[in-house]
């Protein structure tokens, strides 16, 4: 990318992000690669039932320990999903309490009064995620 395209070459300039399977997709590789990646926006997505627990050992599903994530000192962490898709134990609620648990800063946002569709991730993203990045 940063050889074709005009960017800032840096993980400070790099922002992942991914909806539904894309915002899974963004957990994996985003927390793996904190080198790489500043800030991380996960709309309607996070971990799985089995993963509840991913940041507890290293080498478990997100591949990062709690210090390892700590140390990681991410610019910006979105966690997003809309009303009618959330509850107590929806895999997005499950992150944010986890992360909250480890002291990782982020924001959680439920909104878009929708469900898991475009309404939804228009809403995340022109309200919460994009006016928050890189500021």
């Amino acid at each position: 990318m940063d050889s074709h395209y005009s960017t800032i070459a840096n993980r400070k300039g790099r922002a992942l992000s991914g909806l539904s399977m894309g915002g899974r997709h963004t957990q994996y590789i985003g927390f793996r690669n904190p080198e790489l990646f500043g800030s991380l926006g996960i709309l309607s997505a996070a971990l799985t039932a089995a993963d509840e627990k991913a940041f507890g050992e290293d080498a478990v599903a997100m591949g990062r320990d709690a210090k390892a994530l700590k140390d990681a000192a991410y610019d910006y962490i979105f966690i997003g999903a809309g009303v009618y898709e959330t509850n107590d134990t929806a895999r997005h609620t499950l992150l944010h309490k986890q992360l909250e648990e480890l002291g990782v800063k982020h924001d959680y946002y439920i909104g878009g009064f929708s469900a898991h569709d475009f309404m939804t991730w228009r809403h995340l993203l022109y309200y919460q995620f994009l006016p928050n990045l890189w500021k």
